[in-house]
């Protein structure tokens, strides 16, 4: 009896040896038990079993949808939203290897298509009407994009009376963006950001009057949007619309702060202090040397 229980220390040990060495390889394993990852290493030549366990792996995930070849292809929320993968992941063993790494190839899958829908969305914002805009993608590009786009509106607010500040910021604005990885950027020549520039919109000559019209901007898309919530919507665009009011509201009376702050400078406290997202266009590696 006594040498059965230490057989079976050794065992449980090296048990709990061989599940952290798969939970170092997929991290996310470490949101599960030791008795589900068991499982879902006792199954991983049926990746349909590992759904069960998705939610857990991955938030706000719940499921995988596979083609008839068992790849992976799309991702679908619990509310039924569905992001397509660029390229399916296969997760047969024999091209995939074991389930930790399809998994990691499924969440390396994942970040490039939110990174690519994200994008997309950005650049569709100034192109589509926004009602229309709101309900043509996912929520949360939806909540990230719309939030880019009031940065860069209030940036351009505070830059429009600041013939400086737009020479240094218009190349951004159009990129959609506030900052290059590029190590080695060219700078614009003064005709050519006199050329941008006059692309863009004229700006009040102040920037305090410049963001009381983007404070006014800012109340009318709120009303479309409450416009839009009383009209006939799904579940999921229901709640994409009440998030993005809340988040609107917010933006709105932050801007009305800083009218009263008399910001005038984007490296004002009031204007420092705020959460502010932006979009950074990616740029490819350089090429290796010769």
């Amino acid at each position: 009896l006594r040498k059965c229980d230490e057989s079976f220390s050794l065992i449980e040990k090296s048990l709990s040896a061989y599940l952290e060495t798969k939970k170092m390889m997929f991290p996310r394993f470490f949101f599960l038990s030791n008795d589900e990852l068991i499982e879902i290493l006792s199954e991983a030549k049926d990746p349909v079993k590992v759904q069960p366990f998705v939610k857990k792996i991955i938030e706000a995930v719940n499921e995988f949808e596979f083609d008839a070849e068992a790849n992976i292809r799309a991702l679908v929320s619990i509310e039924g939203e569905r992001v397509p993968l660029l390229k399916p992941v296969p997760t047969r063993e024999d091209l995939a290897g074991g389930v930790e790494r399809w998994l990691g190839a499924v969440e390396t899958a994942m970040r490039k298509a939110l990174e690519m829908v994200t994008q997309a969305a950005i650049e569709a914002y100034d192109r589509t009407p926004r009602t229309q805009w709101i309900l043509n993608w996912p929520g949360q590009v939806v909540l990230a994009a719309g939030q880019v786009h009031w940065t860069r509106g209030v940036e351009r607010a505070i830059l429009g009376s600041n013939k400086s500040g737009l020479k240094t910021k218009v190349d951004n604005n159009n990129n959609i963006s506030s900052s290059s990885s590029n190590p080695s950027p060219t700078p614009p020549s003064d005709s050519a950001t006199t050329n941008a520039a006059s692309l863009l919109p004229p700006l009040p000559p102040t920037p305090t009057a410049a963001l009381a019209e983007f404070l006014n901007q800012c109340g009318s898309e709120l009303k479309e949007e409450v416009m839009l919530v009383r009209g006939e919507l799904t579940a999921l665009q229901r709640g994409t619309l009440g998030a993005l009011v809340v988040l609107d509201v917010h933006a709105r009376d932050v801007v009305s702060e800083m009218i009263a702050a008399k910001v005038s400078s984007l490296d004002d406290f009031s204007w420092q202090a705020r959460l502010r997202y932006y979009w950074e266009i990616p740029h490819p590696p350089p090429p290796p040397p010769p």
